[in-house]
């Protein structure tokens, strides 16, 4: 049989047709066999129209010669390449537990080979971030891989919150109408809870003097802080405590009077 197209793309319609047929002095009569994949119209003319499916198997095709009724010859059993992602995920490397605060987490990509081909590979690597989050300071998430044979290596880019989240990521092959997609990973990115100290911007306090003591966080990559101050100190009057929202973070002054 001819083969002229191959790798071939799935959910397109080919045709294949015999050759080499043995001589026949009477009726002479052809069989098709395909699988993973299906015959468009006849399976017994001598050329037949074939759609591969969408599976990352090589579907193979033969068929079989009677003259007058007796068997007379089986051409070999032919293997195709044939692309396809499907039911299948791309490879990762990374960190899942990062640093507390820390903004930036390197992902590894092993090439995404399309196993049902000799050599092809998924021309492009299609990310979906949580909000505020960015790949090489960048908002365009989808990057061709430099090479089939290295990794591609990105840089997540996430924001001061402190958050974790959930990067998802897949391979796409554009060579076919329409574009072959594989399953996504999920990639997973926790970021841990810093300790958070507070200083005083007084270290010793005189007798029967009024200043304001000013406690401030330490941990500069925590949007907002819950403080809890007692309700009576004291020596000091009511309302000696004040709070106060400045730069995005919540400071606490300690307001120290004369009794």
């Amino acid at each position: 049989m001819a083969i002229t197209q191959e790798p071939y793309c799935p959910n397109i319609i080919y045709s294949f047709k015999t050759t080499g047929l043995p001589s026949c002095g009477g009726t002479r009569s052809l069989k098709w066999f395909v699988t993973n994949g299906t015959f468009v119209g006849n399976d017994n003319k001598d050329t037949v129209f074939v759609k591969f499916n969408n599976v990352a198997v090589k579907p193979t095709l033969k068929f079989d010669v009677k003259c007058n009724g007796v068997t007379s010859g089986t051409s070999n059993t032919a293997s195709f390449q044939l692309k396809s992602l499907t039911s299948l995920k791309p490879t990762v490397s990374y960190t899942q537990k990062l640093p507390q605060c820390n903004r930036f987490s390197s992902v590894s990509v092993l090439p995404f080979k399309m196993p049902a081909t000799n050599n092809l590979y998924a021309d492009q690597l299609r990310w979906k971030l949580p909000v505020g989050w960015t790949l090489n300071n960048q908002e365009n998430i989808v990057f061709t891989p430099a090479s089939s044979t290295v990794n591609t290596n990105v840089t997540l880019n996430l924001p001061e919150d402190c958050l974790g989240g959930i990067v998802y990521l897949k391979g796409v092959s554009t060579t076919c109408t329409p574009q072959l997609q594989s399953d996504s990973i999920a990639i997973q990115i926790n970021r841990t809870v810093p300790d958070v100290g507070f200083m005083g911007s007084l270290t010793a306090l005189r007798c029967g003097v009024t200043s304001l003591q000013t406690f401030t966080a330490d941990t500069n990559c925590i949007d907002s802080y819950l403080w809890e101050v007692p309700n009576q100190i004291a020596d000091l009057p009511t309302g000696a405590y004040i709070l106060q929202i400045k730069n995005n973070k919540q400071t606490i002054y300690k307001k120290i009077q004369k009794n």
